[in-house]
């Protein structure tokens, strides 16, 4: 009996331990659960009872031990295990961490696992939210940079303007300062010639060709009328020689309308001169072709503007022009440093491009060529074409620029004198290009002042101080 109520006993301890622990798991969970968790403390507890009863070492068999519980005997350690059992459960419910696998196990709360994905959502969330609060971020940044590199760029843009317009605004002042200059030269150059015209030939007549004695050296040290004089007679030898090359060029124009088109240009620039003679023709070429070469000889750059000096010592130009007529005078050698392009004096190289482009416009070149190589060569390329035609042009084109080097070359410059149409004829100053027959000859002054008038210039003349060099003409002769 003492056995049976012991035992009675126990069960009554472990049934209110167990009833006192579902009650206070009620208040934490809810309702469902509670009859799962007792069925699992239910079969946790007889699996726990067997499993400590067959352990080695408890000094009885399974069987034996069945045997004396069926007897109502008490076995050692039931007491114990009881009150340890007891004391355990009530230690996992009051903490929340009971499990059907025992105090021992590892596996995680129900409420655990089913809290595991809502963390793990509000946490991919809040990653979400702060990844974009720093893209919001950067993106407010980098409108921000956009918008002060766009300002930056916009003031220095204005800037550049600014600067473009200071600077052509410059530019205008600089060409309208050009202008003013070069209108200014030119009014001075039809003074000098309305004075010279407005003298009478009784006062040129003061002047010789003979040079005085000691005025100037003719060692080619220094320059003198006599070296002018040698200058001017190859101008009149390449004149011919270019004249030649160049009416060849107008016969083979294989349109005659073309070509007597520019026949008549020719003509009517010369003032329609009255020819005594078809092979005449070629003195108005001659004329054309010089009209344009001596266009600008007064100016000591020939009004070419990247030639133009400022502010130089008098003595000291004169004394560089000269060196350069030293350098250059000899004419072949000059002409093939120019068509080989070797290097040479710059004034010289604009002087050629400016007068072959004057003289052969792109119009005539086609006619000539029926290309524009040559134009193309000296405007793109800057270089002197390599043509036959050209390096006639060359010996014509250095010889004027020699005499020009040379008139500059004097303490007082030569003087250009020109000879205007219908200026009656004067022997003292000119020389007819048709040669005088001896009926002419015996009666030269006569004719010469009152039947023969200038009807074209074809060579300008100088003077340098008491000497002159006469201009040559192509004479009409009025018979009434």
């Amino acid at each position: 009996m003492s056995c049976k109520s012991g035992a009675n006993a126990v069960v009554a301890l472990v049934n209110r331990s167990i009833s006192s622990g579902a009650r206070s798991n009620s208040m934490r969970r809810e309702s469902r659960r509670d009859d799962e968790k007792s069925a699992l403390l239910l079969h946790n507890n007889s699996r726990r009872n067997r499993s400590s009863l067959a352990k080695p070492g408890s000094g009885h068999d399974p069987k034996m031990q069945q045997q004396l519980r069926q007897e109502g005997r008490r076995l050692p350690g039931d007491h114990h295990l009881l009150l340890q059992m007891q004391q355990q459960q009530q230690g996992d419910f009051q903490k929340g961490t009971f499990s059907s696998r025992g105090p021992q196990s590892s596996r995680k709360r129900p409420s655990t696992v089913a809290a595991g994905p809502t963390v793990l959502r509000e946490s991919k969330d809040h990653v979400i939210v702060s990844l974009k609060q720093k893209l919001e971020q950067l993106t407010t940044k980098v409108v921000i940079m956009q918008e002060q590199s766009t300002a930056a760029a916009s003031k220095e843009a204005q800037s550049i303007a600014r600067m473009h317009e200071i600077l052509e605004s410059k530019d205008r002042e600089i060409a309208s300062l050009r202008d003013q200059l070069a209108h200014l030269k030119t009014d001075m150059v039809v003074l000098k010639e309305k004075s010279v015209a407005g003298k009478s030939w009784s006062d040129w007549s003061t002047a010789t060709t003979t040079i005085p004695t000691g005025s100037y050296k003719d060692d080619d040290t220094a320059p003198s009328p006599k070296i002018l004089q040698y200058a001017t007679s190859a101008v009149k030898e390449a004149t011919n020689s270019f004249a030649k090359t160049f009416i060849q060029k107008m016969i083979q124009i294989p349109d005659l309308n073309n070509r007597k088109t520019l026949e008549d240009r020719i003509r009517k620039e010369s003032g329609d001169v009255l020819l005594s003679s078809e092979n005449h023709s070629k003195f108005l070429v001659q004329a054309f072709i010089c009209r344009r070469l001596y266009e600008g000889f007064e100016n000591e750059s020939f009004n070419i503007e990247s030639c133009m000096s400022w502010d130089v010592d008098q003595q000291q130009y004169t004394q560089a022009c000269f060196n350069q007529f030293q350098l250059y005078r000899r004419n072949t050698n000059t002409v093939s440093i120019l068509i080989n392009n070797e290097p040479h004096d710059n004034f010289l190289r604009q002087f050629c491009f400016q007068k072959f482009q004057a003289i052969v416009d792109e119009h005539t070149e086609l006619l000539f060529f029926g290309n524009t190589q040559h134009s193309a060569k000296i405007n793109r390329h800057k270089r002197h074409p390599c043509t036959e035609f050209y390096q006639s042009f060359c010996k014509l084109a250095v010889a004027v620029w020699l005499v020009h080097r040379l008139a500059f070359s004097f303490d007082c410059p030569a003087r250009i004198f020109r000879a205007r149409k219908g200026q009656a004829f004067q022997a003292s100053f000119m020389t007819s290009v048709v040669p005088w027959t001896m009926e002419d000859e015996e009666d030269a002054s006569s004719f010469s002042s009152t039947t023969s008038v200038v009807g074209v210039m074809v060579l300008p003349g100088f003077r340098v101080s008491k000497s002159i060099i006469e201009t040559q003409v192509y004479l009409e002769h009025n018979h009434t």
